[in-house]
């Protein structure tokens, strides 16, 4: 079994290398997430952090559209475009 590091590592290598994924801000009450969102194993999957960078949650929505369509979520762009 991989250690997390190792894993945790691996997975944010993929988020860098993956630049056409969507960036979006969820904004909640008293704090702010970044959320990205992209396809992972032939379906859409959120992966939210805090502003601290730690990962809070990674799920496939139902309806990815419908979940994001939520006033709480403002795009923001893809990685590529923010890392111009």
């Amino acid at each position: 079994m991989q250690s997390r590091t190792s894993w945790m590592s691996k997975f944010y290598d993929m988020l860098a290398t993956n630049t056409g994924y969507y960036v979006y801000a969820y904004i909640w009450p008293n704090a702010a997430y970044v959320t990205v969102v992209g396809i992972y194993r032939d379906e859409y999957w959120l992966v939210m952090f805090s502003m601290e960078g730690i990962m809070e949650t990674a799920f496939p929505p139902t309806d990815s559209a419908e979940y994001l369509s939520d006033p709480r979520f403002q795009y923001i762009g893809t990685i590529q475009e923010l890392l111009q």
